[in-house]
């Protein structure tokens, strides 16, 4: 699971979504043309917070 908030001595910093780019948008593969699904597909360890079951890349745009 992706951390949501984390905690600095006495700072908690959280993280908030300000727009999900789901697999399906296709604005992923846009901005990173060479992360193929074949290549993403060699990195196991990206399932299933970072890819989804198609291996494309899931996104966000977020501020802490």
């Amino acid at each position: 699971m992706i951390a949501e908030q984390w905690q600095i001595g006495d700072v908690r910093i959280q993280r908030i979504v300000e727009m999900p780019l789901s697999p399906e948008s296709g604005i992923m593969s846009r901005l990173i043309p060479d992360a193929t699904p074949e290549r993403l597909a060699r990195l196991p360890w990206l399932a299933p917070h970072f890819v989804d079951a198609q291996w494309r890349m899931r996104g966000s745009i977020h501020a802490l």
